[in-house]
Formats: structure tokens, C-alpha cells, sequence
């Protein structure tokens, strides 16, 4: 793998083109979200920011109106409103710099901040955008990549103090080598790295093998296709090379044994959408039936998602480039074929983050974004085949498959796998991005003793609440209190806030997800906390989701030191 110089979190949206053209497909562009709350955006910024001007929240959290810019405004399924802003600094977008407004009625009740105070620093660029790429494509120094930049500029606050900075992403393809999706932030003042890291989300499964199961195809020009065009959803062949072809047969039985990853791979998508659309009530990965990026061999049918199969030569992984899901066959020793329904429910919730909190992939923000995907892949399987006690194994199918028995990670106990189950033993190194595959643990550990509750190895015992519950409350505040910025302790008063507001201020639900953190070392145990205030706030204090402050490791800062960590041999490149 690339080597990496870690950041403390970035705080950015993702945003990429295809990283392989499709055969024969044209792509279309993709259009704009409308928002889905108030009439038209501008209802929207004003009505929140003539409350938030009026009590004073703007000078207390160091925010001008001028530097706000509405991003999304939406609606959810408990009336609750919510406005999403992006922070600006003399008309620049601040790295993590982001605000979700929730109101209730002509109230504003709640803050999720992760503004940017006091910065400081020139936004007149002395280099240029082009200037910015050549100098990031030499700081990679990968003889014979291709690559393809997307470049803007940004301020941001790193450990040296604050930049202006252009984030340069690179999309880079090398044969025989893993995909790599480095993001560079180069001076715009002297053209210096100031930081970089890999933005490739990635993580491990198998096929399960599922013997005979339904699937939905499409027809055109006398063939048959694995597209499925009412769940917008297409498969895709590698061909174990780097350019991806279409999936068609003649008469549509799809039993061919080099057909079977992809009609593992089209299953499992399907069982992710209706997933979203009937528990959770989101409309595809982007909340818009898309993202749409590869036409429909169907004449007249809409753009379709991208899953895939085949891709490379005993390529072990699988991956979310920013648009689509990538898998490989494994090696047959490390991993067999990355096509289970939780490592495809995984990465397609890599795609459902970044559209929703856009949690940086670094850091503890990586973490929670790691942890999001094993969670919800883990309650796809659960969705299709029910409960087991494998379902709270990741990757068991896929993991070592000449060995019975074991799995990569454990959300039931997460040290089995080399993962801490405690905030205290996290893993504080630079490797893996700052340990995202790692320190999920944690979450995915608080998660489980939600849903199924136990003993922590620590001390405490406590009863869970069920999966589905927990399942709601993790993914309400995925959606709507957490940010690209947030901490595990942002995440634990956002799944409290969720709880609160899906099951009551008083309710056991939220009991028990302060207990289940506490358990896993973030936050104080019961009773109620900051988010207690028995219903709606409407007084100048409404409770606040704050994280600690988007701050970014510049290079060639000294490394923390921490434990040895299991994941990071040779299973990390692969996690």
C-alpha cells in the first residue's frame, strides 16, 4: 500500500468520478438534490438563521451568517426539521466546518457543531489549482499510475496551525498494485504538503454461496442483463483486468459457474436497497434512488447504481470508490470471493455515509464511518437470513477460507479479532489512517451491547434493547446529528439524541445507549445527561452535539506511539 501521513480528521465531503470506464456505457452526469423541507432553499436559510441570529447562537460559536452556506434541508419521519450548513471563511469552505440546525416547528432545539473558531490565515492563492495537482502527483511518486485529480480549495486548521489549502484527490489506477484514492493538501500559499492520507473505504467478506435465490434482470436487444431496473441497480464484470463489461445471458438462467459471484453480488444489492427503503425508509444510497452513474442497457430506464465482481487477479479486497462497489475474487488462502451480503452491505454503506454525515476517513471520525458499515452490513445479513450468532461476525465466510471457524472482526467481541473493546486501549498510532479498521471496534462493540446486551470484560452488566430498535437509533443519527467531524463522543450523544427522539426523553432506549457506551469507555454511565431536558428545547440553551474541533496532523509531525496492533500485519491492507 501507499504510504500514508495521517490527519486528525478530515473533515470534507467526498466527491469522485468513476475511477474505471464501463464498456459500451455511456455516464451521465448526475443531477442536484432539490432539498426536502421548506419551499425553496431560501425559506430555509432564512428561517434558521433569523432564530439562531436572534439568540446569539452565531456570536457564540464564533460564526458570522455571512459564512454560512445551506447544504441540505430536509424533513425526517418524526416531523423534525433539520438544516445542514457548511462554515466559510471569507467565502472559502472551512475543512469540517459544518453545522446541522434541528428544529421543531419555529424553534431551533438542537445544534450539531463542528464549526471552526477564530481562524486565521490568507485566501488569496499564490499557486495554482494545476500547480497544486503536479505538486501532489510528484509527492505520490507512483511510477506508472494514472490519475485523475479533483482539485478546490479550502481552509483548514492543521496541528502547525491554519492553511489555505487546495484538497487534491487522485484516483489512482496502477496494474498489480491496490486502488488507492490519495487526498493531498497542498499549501496554496508556498506548495507545500501539508498533510495527505488514503481515501479508499474498504473492507473484507466472501461469497456465501447461497445456492438458488431470486433475482431481478432487465431484457434489451434480445438479451438478458444483470440490471435491475426498479431498484436501480446494475452488476458488472472486471473480467480480472480493470475495465468492467457488461453481465448478459442468453436465456436468462444464470447458473454459469463465473456467473455466480455476480449473482451473489446482485442479490446482496437488492437486499441493501429494500433494507433502506422498507426499515429505513431511504429512497437508494444517495436518498434520491441513485447515485446513478452507469446508463441502463434497458431503453427509457434510469441510471443505475455500479456493484461489480472480478476485478483484478486474486485481488483481495473490496472497495467504495465514491460512486460504486468494487470487488475481488481473493487469493483462496487470505480471502475467497468478496461478494457475502455483509461485506456488499458494508461497502454500499460507505456510499450511504458519505451522502449523509460524511464521516472523514481518518482518525476516530474513520473509525465511526469503518464501524457504520460493519454495523449495518451485519444487519443486512440479519435482514435476509435472520439471526445467528454469525451475524455478529465480520467476514467470517470470506476470512482465511482454508480455515473453519474464524473471522476478521467480532462485534461481539471485538479483541477476538485484534480490535479494542475500550476507548482507553484505542490504538493511537499512524498506520490504517489513524486505525479506522481498528479502533471500529469500539463503536461496533457499543452497538452490539445495545442490540443483545452482556457483560463487559471491564465490569458492568446490562440488557439490551434488540436490533431493530438499535439498528433505528444507529441510523438516525448517521443521518441526521452526525458530521464529517465527529468524535465517538459526538457519536454517543448523537445515538442518544436519536434514541431520545424515536423513544422518548425517558425512555430505556436511551438509557441504554448511555450504558453501552459507558461500557466501552465513552461518557459517564446513567443517569441522564446534556440531552435530558425533557422534550423540545425552545430556551437559549438548547442542548449542542459538539465535536472537539476540526484539527489535522500536518506532515512530518512526530507519530503518536501506541499498542501493537493485530490488524495492522497483513491483513491490514485488506481490513
Amino acid at each position: 500500500m501507499l504510504s500514508v501521513k495521517r490527519l486528525r480528521g478530515l473533515r470534507s465531503a467526498i466527491n469522485v468520478g468513476l475511477l474505471i470506464g464501463v464498456a459500451a456505457a455511456a455516464v451521465p452526469a448526475q443531477a442536484g438534490r432539490a432539498p426536502r423541507m421548506f419551499d425553496d432553499p431560501r425559506q430555509a436559510r432564512a428561517q434558521t438563521a433569523t432564530i439562531l441570529a436572534s439568540r446569539g447562537w452565531l456570536a457564540r460559536h464564533g460564526v458570522r451568517s455571512q459564512d454560512l452556506r445551506l447544504s441540505d434541508a430536509w424533513v425526517d419521519r418524526v416531523a423534525t426539521g433539520h438544516t445542514r450548513w457548511q462554515q466559510l471563511y471569507n467565502g472559502v469552505p472551512v475543512l469540517g466546518g459544518e453545522g446541522i440546525m434541528h428544529l421543531k416547528g419555529q424553534s431551533v432545539y438542537g445544534l450539531t457543531d463542528d464549526f471552526v473558531a477564530s481562524l486565521n490565515v490568507g485566501t488569496t492563492p499564490a499557486i495554482s489549482a494545476a500547480e497544486a495537482e503536479q505538486g501532489a502527483v510528484a509527492a505520490l511518486a507512483c511510477a506508472n499510475c494514472t490519475t485523475n485529480a479533483l482539485t478546490a480549495l479550502w481552509v483548514g486548521r492543521f496541528d502547525d496551525g491554519d492553511h489555505l489549502v487546495y484538497r487534491v484527490q487522485l484516483r489512482v489506477d496502477q496494474p498489480g498494485e491496490p486502488q488507492a484514492r490519495q487526498l493531498f493538501f497542498i499549501d496554496a500559499h508556498n506548495g507545500a504538503v501539508v498533510a495527505q492520507y488514503d481515501d479508499l473505504h474498504t473492507a473484507t467478506a466472501t461469497t456465501l454461496y447461497r445456492g438458488n435465490v431470486n433475482i431481478t434482470t432487465s431484457t434489451a436487444n434480445g438479451a438478458y442483463y444483470l440490471e435491475d431496473v426498479g431498484r436501480r441497480i446494475g452488476t458488472f464484470d472486471y473480467r480480472n483486468g480493470t475495465a468492467a463489461f457488461r453481465l448478459s445471458d442468453a436465456d436468462n438462467i444464470w447458473t454459469a459457474s463465473n456467473q455466480r459471484a455476480a449473482n451473489d453480488v446482485h442479490f446482496a444489492s437488492a437486499a441493501v436497497m429494500d433494507y433502506l427503503r422498507l426499515i429505513q425508509g431511504r429512497n437508494g444510497i444517495d436518498g434520491a434512488g441513485g447515485p446513478g452513474v452507469i446508463a441502463a442497457a434497458q431503453p427509457g430506464a434510469a441510471a443505475l447504481k455500479f456493484g461489480s465482481v472480478h476485478y483484478g487477479t486474486a485481488y483481495n479486497n473490496a472497495f467504495w470508490d465514491g460512486q460504486k462497489i468494487v470487488t475481488g475474487d481473493g487469493d483462496g488462502r487470505l480471502f475467497g470471493p468478496l461478494v457475502s451480503l455483509d461485506i456488499i452491505g458494508h461497502e454500499w454503506f460507505h456510499g450511504v455515509t458519505q451522502f449523509t454525515a460524511r464521516l472523514t476517513y481518518d482518525g476516530e471520525s474513520g473509525a465511526l464511518n469503518e464501524s457504520v458499515s460493519d454495523v449495518f452490513g451485519a444487519l443486512i445479513e440479519r435482514y435476509v437470513q435472520g439471526e445467528s450468532s454469525k451475524t455478529w461476525q465480520i467476514g467470517e465466510d470470506a476470512y482465511t477460507p482454508l480455515v473453519a471457524g474464524d473471522a476478521l472482526r467480532y462485534m461481539n467481541n471485538p479483541r477476538a479479532g485484534g480490535q479494542p473493546d475500550h476507548y482507553t486501549t484505542r490504538y493511537i498510532g499512524t498506520a490504517d489512517n489513524g486505525g479506522v479498521h481498528t479502533n471500529s471496534g469500539i463503536p461496533i462493540y457499543a452497538f452490539y451491547l445495545l442490540a443483545k446486551g452482556g457483560s463487559h470484560r471491564l465490569g458492568g452488566t446490562m440488557t439490551g434493547i434488540g436490533a431493530d430498535a438499535a439498528g433505528q437509533i444507529w441510523f438516525r443519527a448517521l443521518t441526521t446529528y452526525l458530521t464529517s467531524a465527529s468524535t465517538m463522543t459526538a457519536a454517543r450523544s448523537a445515538t442518544l439524541r436519536a434514541a431520545q427522539d424515536l423513544y422518548g426523553v425517558n425512555g430505556a432506549q436511551g438509557l441504554a445507549v448511555q450504558t453501552a457506551w459507558c461500557f466501552v469507555g465513552v461518557g459517564a454511565c446513567p443517569a441522564y445527561e446534556e440531552l435530558s431536558n425533557g422534550g423540545f428545547e425552545t430556551s437559549v440553551n438548547p442542548w449542542v452535539i459538539s465535536g472537539t474541533g476540526a484539527s489535522f496532523a500536518a506532515s512530518g509531525n512526530t507519530p503518536k506511539s501506541g499498542a501493537g496492533n493485530a490488524l495492522l500485519g497483513a491483513a491490514n491492507n485488506v481490513a
